[in-house]
């Protein structure tokens, strides 16, 4: 997993909250395209979850993306 990626999840665990890729990017220091490119890949993998509503998507942490976590401490 990117660094990037595991930078996401652990401000999503830390967080506990739905956010948008954009403030994500804003509160670790990624680009927000770069932020946006990497959320796919997380998605895919099932370590976050989107909220269905129009707009700017929000995304949370899922239970995987916890596991993950703990597994590379």
């Amino acid at each position: 997993m990117k660094h990037v990626e595991k930078a996401i999840l652990q401000f999503l665990s830390e967080h506990g909250i739905w956010i948008t890729p954009n403030n994500i990017a804003k509160n670790t220091g990624y680009g927000r395209s770069y932020v946006k490119q990497e959320y796919r890949d997380l998605l895919d993998d099932g370590y976050i979850e989107s909220a269905n509503q129009p707009g700017d998507p929000f995304y949370r942490i899922t239970d995987a993306g916890r596991e993950y976590l703990k597994t590379e401490s």
